[in-house]
């Protein structure tokens, strides 16, 4: 394993046990077993760490969600897609999952909503909004908005099935996850 990455991999585990304030990056360096000016070599102050460990881990997971989505389908199918695919990725790590719930709800998220890795993927989100809009599919509702009620409600399945693993292969509790999400989206027919 690399340096940098024996580095997010230590700083990954405390943050989820301690918080993200109350870890030092003496305890990353020494659980990383790195000296501390290697550490700060690779990231130069601890935000800076943070956000690259939630940053690099997201876009990753949300690009390979959104890769997997068949093109020539419906917004429904798409976003279906998309959404397997993430609950699977979430659910698979659940310490990753725990970390990036930490970011999203804490004033840390304005400091890495700006990145541009994080704002690549949210434009292909709203670019698959805007089409479900403009074909009828989705109510007529800001794309914006449509991407944070998907990734909340997303976020707090991923909260239930790291409760509750074995629902992950409960196709019916998947069905009706899913079912509820596509309501609280879709135009009335």
């Amino acid at each position: 394993m690399e340096t940098k990455d024996k580095i997010l991999a230590a700083a990954l585990e405390l943050f989820v046990e301690h918080g993200l304030y109350g870890v030092a990056t003496s305890q990353i360096s020494k659980k990383a077993g790195v000296s501390a000016g290697i550490l700060f070599h690779h990231f130069e102050t601890k935000d800076k760490l943070i956000a690259e460990l939630y940053v690099c881990n997201k876009a990753k997971y949300m690009q390979d969600a959104i890769e997997d989505v068949p093109l020539n389908s419906s917004t429904e199918e798409k976003l279906k897609s998309i959404w397997d695919n993430m609950l699977l990725r979430c659910s698979s790590n659940p310490l990753l999952s725990k970390f990036c719930r930490q970011i999203e709800h804490s004033p840390f998220v304005e400091k890495v909503k700006e990145d541009s890795r994080i704002k690549q993927i949210n434009e292909q989100l709203i670019t698959i909004f805007k089409s479900g809009i403009e074909t009828g599919e989705l109510k007529n509702m800001p794309e914006v908005f449509f991407v944070n009620l998907f990734q909340s409600m997303q976020s707090g399945v991923v909260i239930y099935l790291n409760s509750n693993p074995e629902k992950m292969t409960d196709a019916e509790f998947r069905k009706s996850a899913w079912d509820s999400v596509w309501c609280a989206m879709k135009e009335k027919q």
